[in-house]
This record gives structure tokens, C-alpha cells and sequence, in this order.
């Protein structure tokens, strides 16, 4: 009986949840805005008692799923106390965050956007517009009733005459000092010395507008995704870390393989606008390649694949509006998690301007260290010359590998030796007849013999009598036929500096 015998590395994975990449230590409040319709808009944070929102007007808002549109002057506030907001929870210092894009940059008063406050002279904060730029009105003891002597402002020009959407941080410290980040970029600075000793916790918290509207009118419009106050100074590598995780909430990771396109080029694709994160299904044992095709509008090389929130290498596609070839990159078993512990791996589109730049994900999967891809043995004529081929792939990270081939005839006991080579094929003399093994490993980039590092050889038993292999491939152009003399093995190698099997 003519065999095959075809060596397969599994590879085998344990699952348990990820942790998200926003900073949610002393998050205090946290509106993601997933709701689709209804009234109520809910406080997403652990901490209790919630602080969910009623809007006062359905009619004056649309859900954008995620995010939400202020369309009409209303006003969207809390029935419940505010205890999470008082004073003493915020001796560790303050953040209000928000990914937000205003309708224009022309109102003002400011426009209340976040508000803790009574009226439109009473207040312990606001967050709020004015004209071209933000601004925050923070209460203490030094800065007290509307906490505007100083208030705290982003530069000139900071909200566009065609608004784009921002990513809005503002933070005190227990020293009194205050900043502003625009798309992680600390923008403006103030001293804001004093206490909370002077707030008042009887006010009302609420979206849109000022709580005492309609008797005080500082109606805001725009589109709104994410509020979230945290009862810290989020640090600068902490504003960074929450505007490189987007608005959009977690979403599950993608099982591997995935062949289905994913970013924003795909017009259903709402969940990985500018990132998608993937689950490796396996217990990797040693080192793998990561295989994947990306699609960019730019090819400047700024899309950056992640391994557990390691950066393994920024990459660029084809341009040109097309999908690359399949590229590899090396993934070393240092990056992954201890046992029990999912690896993630992320392809990560937001070194670019949001929503500026189309980009692609497609074809991704995981095959072990030194795979010889498609490795195809084949007849050229009548005559004994046999040639090996393999795929060619192009290797982000480790383009330089070398490969050993021979066949060992086992009646004889004769090795054919093929060589190390890069070349994509490989010709060969092979009788006629015999029972043969093919052997292959992987080495490094040294040429010498004595200086290069490989791994163990791994083989493949194939027999082979009066010119005809088992198991030959079909012919795509006629289905149904076979490719005269040609024949398709697969041979998987370990990595030159890894364990190999034999």
C-alpha cells in the first residue's frame, strides 16, 4: 500500500477572558452610549450607586449606536444622589474624559457638555464649549461659586470650522494642577490651587445642558460617545492608553483562523474601525509566524501588530488601495501569556488620524515556526530529475531563513542530497524506484556549514515505484483531472533555534 505520512505540529489553546486596554482603576463614572433607544442612559462603571441619566426629550437626541446625537436644546441629568460624586471621593485628584465632536464652533456661553452644577452661576464643575476651544470651570476654595476665576482652557482654534471628533481629557492633581490633552496631546496647563471643601452635593449632574434649562439655557449640541470621571489624575501614559483603546466598547476577541475582512474599509464593519484583536486558539508550544493580508490607503507603514499589548512590528501594505501579498511576521514564545492566560494579538490602525486613512485586515492565521507552506514534488519529463518547490511568503521579521532538504532511500540506504537554499526550487536527481523519506529542517542566515544554527530534521515518509507518488493533486483549471507528474507533500519544520521534532 502506497503511503503518505504527513508530520503536523497542533497546536493547542486554553481561553479565559482579556482585560481591557482602558484605564478603569478609580473610574467613577462611564457612559459608553451602546444604548439604541429609550430614555436612559446608563452608568457603566462598577461603582455604585449608578448614576444613570433620563433625557428629558427623546425627540431632541438620535442614538448612533454606539454614541448619541444632541440634535435640539434639552437637557439629560440624574434623578438618583450623588455620593460617588462627592468631594472626598476626589482627594486623590480628578479626570473628566470624553470622545466628542461638536456641531460647530460657534457656541458657547460655554456650551455645558458635563455639568455638576445648580445654575448658571453655581457650580462644583463643567466641561463644557466655548466657541473655538474647551473649557473647564472647577470649584474650590480659592476658585469658588461658578469656578471660573480662572477656569481652565485648551488654545485657540483647538474645535475646527468643521468639527472632527476629539479625544478630551482634562485632569487635577492634588497639587492644584490642571491640563488638558486633545488626542493624548497635553495642550494646556493651569494652576488651580484650593480644596473641595466648598462643594455643594445637593446640585445635579447631567449632559447637554445647564440643570437649571429651561430658566438658564447653555445648550450644547453635537456627538457624543464616551464620558468617564475617575477619581485620580490619570497620568500622561494613562491618557494615551485610553485614547489608543478608542471609544468603542471591548469587543470579544476574533477566534483564529479568521479569513473574513475586517476595518473600516468594510462598509458593515462598525466594531474594528481602527483596531481588531484576535484570539489565538492554541497552546503554543514554541515559536509561530503570524500569516495575514492588509489593505491601506496609505502605505507609510503605521498599522502596528501587538502581541499582548507588546508592539511587534509596525507594518504597511501595497498602497495603492489594494490588498498585499500574505505576509508573515515571527511571534516568540516570550510575548505569550503563562498558561490559563489568553494571547491576544492586535492589529492596530490608530497611529493614524481617526477616520483618516482606510485600512484592511483579511486571511489572518497562525502556522508553526519553519512551516514549508505548499510544498509541492513534481516530475519535469520522462527522464529522472525531480524538483521541490514551496510557497514563497514574505517575512516581516526573519526573511533570511535557510531550508536543508534530502530524500533518504531506505533500500539503499543512499541519501540524495538536496542542499540549503533560499531558492524557491530546487532540482534533483531521483531513481526510479524506491522507498523514500523526506527529510528538511530550518537554519539561520550563516553559509557555512560548521557556523549556522538548525533545528532537528523533521521528515516524511513518501514510497515511490515505476514513476507514480501517492497522492497526487488536482488540476484547478479541470477539476476532476490530476496534473500529470505532479504531487503535493507538506513538511513542517520547527525553528532553527527551537526544539525541532524528529
Amino acid at each position: 500500500m502506497k503511503k503518505f505520512f504527513l508530520i503536523i505540529l497542533i497546536l493547542l489553546l486554553n481561553y479565559l477572558p482579556a482585560s481591557a486596554a482602558r484605564v478603569t482603576t478609580d473610574l467613577v463614572v462611564l457612559y459608553d452610549f451602546t444604548e439604541t433607544s429609550g430614555t436612559v442612559i446608563s452608568d457603566k462603571s462598577d461603582i455604585d450607586p449608578k448614576l444613570d441619566l433620563t433625557i428629558s426629550d427623546p425627540l431632541k437626541v438620535t442614538f448612533l449606536d454606539p454614541g448619541l446625537s444632541v440634535t435640539a436644546a434639552t437637557v439629560i441629568k440624574t434623578a438618583v444622589a450623588h455620593t460617588k460624586l462627592a468631594a472626598s471621593e476626589f482627594a486623590n485628584g480628578f479626570t473628566i474624559e470624553a470622545w466628542i465632536k461638536p456641531l460647530n464652533n460657534t457656541q458657547s456661553g460655554p456650551a455645558r457638555i458635563i455639568t455638576f452644577s445648580q445654575d448658571s452661576a453655581d457650580r462644583n464643575f463643567t466641561f463644557g464649549q466655548a466657541a473655538e476651544h474647551w473649557d473647564m470651570r472647577f470649584r474650590t476654595s480659592d476658585n469658588p461659586g461658578n469656578g471660573s476665576t480662572p477656569s481652565t482652557a485648551t488654545p485657540a482654534a483647538s474645535i475646527a470650522a468643521t468639527p472632527v471628533l476629539q479625544h478630551v481629557v482634562y485632569t487635577r492633581n492634588t497639587s492644584g494642577n490642571a491640563k488638558f490633552y486633545i488626542d493624548k496631546v497635553e495642550v494646556a496647563t493651569q494652576t488651580i490651587s484650593g480644596d473641595l471643601s466648598n462643594w455643594d452635593e445637593s446640585y445635579e449632574f447631567g449632559l447637554f445642558n445647564e440643570m437649571s434649562y429651561p430658566t438658564d439655557d447653555r445648550t450644547w449640541l453635537g456627538d457624543i460617545y464616551l464620558v468617564a470621571i475617575y477619581k485620580k489624575a490619570l497620568t500622561s501614559t494613562e491618557v494615551g492608553a485610553n485614547y489608543d483603546s478608542g471609544y468603542l466598547p471591548p469587543k470579544p476577541p476574533i477566534l483564529l483562523p479568521a479569513v473574513e475582512e475586517y476595518g473600516n474599509i468594510t462598509g458593515g464593519d462598525t466594531e474594528h474601525i481602527e483596531k481588531v484583536d484576535y484570539k489565538i486558539p492554541y497552546e503554543i508550544r514554541g515559536n509561530f509566524y503570524l500569516e495575514y493580508e492588509i489593505w491601506d490607503s496609505d502605505s507609510d507603514g503605521e498599522i502596528e501588530i501587538s502581541v499582548n499589548d507588546k508592539k511587534l512590528v509596525d507594518v504597511a501594505s501595497a498602497g495603492n488601495e489594494v490588498w498585499s501579498a500574505k505576509r508573515r511576521v515571527k511571534i516568540k514564545d516570550i510575548l505569550l501569556c503563562d498558561d490559563n492566560l489568553e494571547n491576544i494579538i492586535t492589529f492596530n490602525n490608530t497611529n493614524n488620524p481617526p477616520n483618516s486613512y482606510l485600512w484592511g485586515v483579511r486571511n489572518v492565521s497562525l502556522v508553526k515556526d519553519g512551516t514549508i507552506s505548499g510544498l509541492t514534488l513534481y516530475q519535469e519529463s520522462t527522464d529522472k530529475d525531480m524538483t521541490i518547490a514551496w510557497d514563497a511568503v514574505v517575512d516581516d521579521n526573519y526573511p533570511d531563513i535557510h531550508y536543508d532538504f534530502f530524500l533518504w532511500n531506505q533500500g539503499e540506504e543512499k541519501k540524495y542530497l538536496i542542499g540549503a537554499t533560499q531558492q524557491i526550487e530546487v532540482t534533483f536527481k531521483l531513481p526510479r524506484t524506491g522507498l523514500f523519506a523526506f527529510y528538511a529542517r530550518t537554519c539561520d542566515r550563516a553559509k557555512t556549514e560548521t557556523d549556522r544554527i538548525c533545528s532537528q530534521w523533521a521528515h516524511s515518509a513518501l514510497e515511490r515505484e515505476d514513476g507514480t507518488l501517492f497522492g497526487r493533486i488536482a488540476d484547478p483549471a479541470n477539476p476532476g483531472d490530476h496534473i500529470p507528474g505532479k504531487w503535493m507533500i507538506y513538511g513542517h519544520v520547527a525553528a532553527p533555534t527551537g526544539g525541532g521534532i524528529d
